[in-house]
């Protein structure tokens, strides 16, 4: 019988009680369950448990974004760190990676671009595969990756430079069908095409999911509940993939409160509907189309270099690719994709220092000065560079207000870390906390000392 299930990035209890009971299945990704302390990704002792505990009650599989397997310089060491810890945890049944990258030269993208479909990227891409088996005695699967972008074409099409990659290692697929819809709806291939071509017989497991529309471009941010199109397409490929043995629904985890843990519970009985309503369909005939010819004249790792260069808004190289890729409005789709999960995660993260940088209309300086050098992706370091740059404003008040977050984000501790204010800080932080503006104050010399040790975690002096 085919699991019906949905990932989960940890520490939401409500989604433990309402979601997961009716999942049949739970995929974890190692970078969503990690946090970054004392200069590498962890896992905390409390975060294992908990998944130990749902490891207990039904397979769990791995599913990471931040492998980087198509990187020219090197897959990420810290994804291995964190992968290794889950796989010595829990009974995994499964893992599986994006055929993409996200960093470059080791530094992080903020996104996932697709590499040109080369046979010396083929050859990479195989090797690594082969590592990776190699390292885990557990079935490894590959899933396509959303492209905004003009396709850089290559020696295969999209289908075909997996079909081959299963060929050569014996690894599966990963499916995602909303990833299909994406690329078709932007013109990058068409869906009945890949999937005539592509081996069903290698895909394992299936992804739904659903995001938004913008600038006309479909983009893969897992949002939303399931469009009624892509169950029908579920219901139709379901079929043609006599070894899946997973349907998944994908949300993120920020996305959760705001679609509701019951819409969630009630979206996962929803596709087990559809997964039970497919029915046998008619074998279709296999076909091999031609693919597009390579379009850029530049190494792999060049390649990736002018990417990550046109998406930090830094000389386009001469190539016709990288060119036709600058004018593209997939470019600008990806940047404020880009700025706008980093605003959203800091916004949660630094709620007071966000705030009052909006307030003095300060808050996009501090993002560009940030973004002038490459970013973590755990909010952890981001959040320290953001508070750090915001300091340094010359704004006194500002810089007392993400001093005062830095030290309460601190990694745990109980020494105390002082804080001067220009005025009383209580009637900064009251307005902040409340979404108010912050009045002009009086200067009054105050201090505030934090510390975990401190009931409240600070207290206030006059100075």
């Amino acid at each position: 019988m085919i699991r019906v299930g949905v990932n989960y990035e940890g520490r939401d209890p409500r989604f433990v009680e309402t979601v997961l009971p009716l999942a049949g299945i739970v995929e974890v990704t190692p970078d969503a369950v990690a946090t970054f302390r004392h200069g590498a990704p962890v896992i905390t002792g409390e975060t294992l448990e908990e998944l130990r505990a749902i490891g207990r009650q039904k397979p769990v599989t791995l599913h990471g974004v931040g492998l980087s397997i198509a990187s020219a310089g090197a897959m990420n060491d810290g994804y291995f760190v964190l992968t290794d810890v889950l796989m010595d945890a829990l009974d995994v049944s499964w893992h599986s990676e994006h055929l993409g990258y996200t960093t470059v030269d080791g530094a992080d993208l903020g996104t996932m671009l697709v590499p040109p479909r080369t046979a010396a990227v083929l050859e990479m891409i195989c090797g690594r595969v082969e590592e990776i088996q190699r390292r885990y005695a557990k079935p490894f699967l590959l899933e396509h990756v959303v492209n905004l972008f003009p396709d850089a074409g290559g020696a295969f099409t999209a289908a075909g430079f997996l079909n081959e990659i299963v060929r050569r290692t014996g690894c599966g697929v990963l499916l995602d069908l909303y990833n299909l819809e994406c690329d078709a709806h932007n013109g990058i291939g068409g869906l009945d095409a890949f999937l005539d071509e592509l081996d069903l017989a290698a895909v394992r497991e299936i992804h739904v999911a659903c995001g938004t529309v913008d600038r006309g471009l479909r983009v893969d941010v897992h949002s939303r509940i399931t469009r009624e199109e892509t169950l029908a397409l579920l219901r139709r490929v379901l079929p043609r993939t006599p070894n899946v043995e997973a349907v998944i629904f994908e949300i993120l985890g920020p996305a959760v409160p705001v679609t509701g843990h019951d819409t969630i519970a009630a979206e996962l009985q929803r596709v087990r509907a559809a997964v039970d309503a497919a029915a046998p369909a008619p074998a279709r005939a296999h076909s091999s189309p031609a693919p597009e010819p390579e379009r850029t004249k530049l190494s792999l790792e060049e390649h990736q270099r002018a990417m990550s260069d046109l998406i930090r808004g830094r000389a386009v190289a001469d190539d016709p690719y990288i060119a036709a890729a600058a004018q593209s409005t997939g470019l600008q789709v990806t940047r404020d994709s880009i700025r706008g999960w980093r605003s959203f995660r800091l916004d949660r993260n630094c709620r007071l220092t966000a705030a009052i940088l909006k307030q003095r209309s300060l808050y996009e300086e501090v993002l560009d000065e940030m973004e002038r050098e490459p970013l973590s992706p755990f909010i952890e370091t981001l959040s320290a560079a953001f508070l750090a740059t915001a300091a340094t404003r010359g704004d006194a008040l500002i810089a007392s207000v993400a001093r005062f977050e830095q030290a309460l984000l601190r990694e745990d501790d109980d020494t105390e870390e002082s804080v001067d204010w220009p005025c009383n800080p209580y009637d900064v932080l009251s307005a902040l906390l409340v979404g108010d503006a912050v009045p002009r104050l009086p200067e009054a010399a105050h201090r505030t000392i934090v510390s975990r040790a401190i009931p409240g975690l600070f207290r206030v002096e006059e100075c």
